[in-house]
């Protein structure tokens, strides 16, 4: 026993020492890194001490006090799998022809069987979508890399539940059920956006084959067959799902706190290979280091430069993300994507710049994604009422403003670039709204209502 004990005390018994040692004499001439620990642990105490939030159901009676991440985690671990052959065929068949706004129908024989095992599923899931709290169940410093790397194995069934919905969707289309199929696609766009609730899975849904465009369009084809009751309880829906988006404010201040931890970590001694990089040449600097390091061995100089790296590196990742936090909850959507687009970095970013570019890239994307939400639920709304006045004009209007029956305002506009949407007008309508406005021809998305869509997503 006593040998056993004394083991510990040959494996490098000056290393925490130094570490520390090195800690102070390299970085509190800057603080950096001790601003990092420092704020780090501040913001940490006050995020995980927020109180769960609370989200209105779309049309049922909310399950009071039921957690909602819970609730459709368990739906996704006891659905049945569908199968990659399965998916492939739904792919083909269906997501191909939506992606040119046209619906299946009624759904194709060969996906009767899938339809059928994944019913189930969506009913279940369905009445989760009732729970109206979200605990978030995860501590965020333990967590951290879910958060920047993303955590796949969360997303288990995830994949299979939304292609049930649509398949949901496409049935009752096809069976004349408008009314139905309308609730099912908007049930579909609450769970997308309940999904993302767990901020862990943000990074895991880039590579999603289902986005905006998928529950909208499916909204757009039911629209020309609702009556005007199902019309307002539409509206209404399309209305609430734009107030209760998931708050990109807090997904940014997340993904900033799991960055400070996975620094943190690094500039405590984790292990390259947890972090990223395969080893240290991107950190290592040793020139102009501070005088009180001058008699330290290479190998500690070489530490303490890899330390006040990280700390530099970290000190441009906190002020991007804290910057782009600040103007998404201070401006308009249109401001804030001028301000957000201006923090992607250059082509000319050095090596020890590639975390900041990734996350800062990341983040961009997801606010943009937010935002193309943003734009087709206002584009749903402008088609609902192009919709109610064809019920009553025996025609589709010829303006956006006879459409609304009144002046465009703010709902009319796209969240990009702040311009009016545009209504053309035909054997139906279709809506249009600037995209993004980072290229010399900013794209254009539009719904149809009444014909098949000549807007491109």
């Amino acid at each position: 026993m006593a040998a056993a004990c004394a083991a510990p005390e040959r494996s490098h018994p000056r290393e925490a020492p130094q570490r520390t040692e090195l800690t102070a004499a390299v970085l509190s001439a800057s603080g950096v890194y001790a601003a990092l620990e420092e704020e780090l642990a501040s913001d940490l105490e006050r995020e995980l001490r927020l109180p769960p939030e609370t989200r209105p159901p779309l049309r049922a009676a909310p399950l009071h006090g039921e957690d909602l991440i819970a609730a459709l985690a368990k739906v996704r671990r006891e659905m049945d799998g569908v199968g990659g052959s399965d998916r492939e065929l739904f792919m083909k068949v269906v997501m191909k022809r939506l992606a040119r706004s046209e619906i299946p129908q009624p759904i194709p024989i060969e996906l009767a069987h899938i339809n059928e095992s994944v019913a189930p599923a969506v009913s279940a899931a369905r009445l989760a979508l009732a729970c109206d709290v979200v605990r978030r169940p995860y501590d965020l410093a333990r967590d951290a890399e879910s958060f920047t790397q993303g955590a796949g194995a969360l997303l288990d069934g995830a994949p299979a539940l939304e292609l049930g919905f649509v398949l949901q969707t496409v049935d009752a289309l096809g069976h004349g059920h408008a009314g139905e199929a309308a609730r099912l696609a908007s049930d579909l766009w609450r769970l997308e956006d309940d999904l993302f609730r767990d901020e862990r899975l943000g990074r895991g849904r880039l590579g999603s084959d289902l986005s905006a465009w998928t529950p909208a369009v499916l909204i757009s084809g039911a629209i020309e067959n609702l009556d005007g009751r199902e019309l307002a309880e539409l509206d209404a829906e399309l209305v609430r799902l734009e107030k209760t988006l998931p708050s990109m404010t807090r997904y940014v201040r997340v993904q900033r706190l799991a960055l400070g931890c996975r620094f943190r970590s690094r500039a405590r001694g984790a292990p390259a290979s947890s972090w990223g990089p395969s080893d240290d040449r991107a950190f290592i600097d040793t020139t102009d280091l501070p005088p009180e390091v001058d008699q330290l061995s290479p190998d500690e100089r070489r530490a303490a430069a890899r330390l006040r790296s990280i700390g530099a590196t970290w000190g441009g990742v906190d002020h991007g993300l804290r910057l782009i936090e600040a103007v998404i909850d201070g401006l308009s959507p249109s401001g804030a994507w001028f301000a957000v687009n201006a923090q992607r970095p250059g082509p000319s970013a050095t090596s020890v710049d590639e975390m900041a570019k990734e996350v800062l890239e990341l983040v961009t994307w997801v606010f943009e994604n937010h935002l193309q939400r943003i734009a087709y639920l206002r584009l749903l709304r402008v088609a609902v009422a192009a919709r109610r006045f064809q019920l009553v004009h025996d025609a589709w209007p010829k303006t956006l403003e006879e459409a609304v029956g009144r002046a465009a305002g703010e709902e009319e506009r796209s969240p990009f670039d702040g311009s009016f949407m545009r209504l053309e007008s035909g054997g139906g309508v279709v809506v249009v709204a600037v995209h993004a406005e980072d290229s010399p021809r900013p794209r254009e998305i539009g719904l149809g209502c009444g014909w098949r869509a000549t807007g491109k997503r």
